[in-house]
C-alpha cells in the first residue's frame, strides 16, 4: 500500500506509526515489524519523505 500511495504522490510526507500499545501480543508485534519494515525500505531507497513514530514513544499507551 506504501508503495501505492509513494507512486501516486511522490512529494507528499508520509508518517507511518505503529500502534500506542505497550504489551503487544504476537500479532500486533508482526504488525509493527511490518510497518517498520516499511519505513526503513522506503529510507533505503532514498524517500526522504518518510517518517517513522514508534507508538511506544508517545506516551499514551493503551493496554487492554
Amino acid at each position: 500500500m506504501f508503495k501505492a500511495v509513494r507512486d501516486e504522490n511522490p512529494d507528499i510526507h508520509i508518517i507511518i506509526m505503529s500502534r500506542s500499545k505497550f504489551k503487544l501480543t504476537d500479532k500486533e508485534k508482526d504488525r509493527r515489524n511490518v510497518i517498520e519494515t516499511t519505513y526503513k525500505n522506503a529510507i533505503s531507497t532514498g524517500d526522504e519523505n518518510v517518517y517513522f513514530i514508534d507508538g511506544k514513544s508517545t506516551g499514551k499507551c493503551y493496554d487492554q
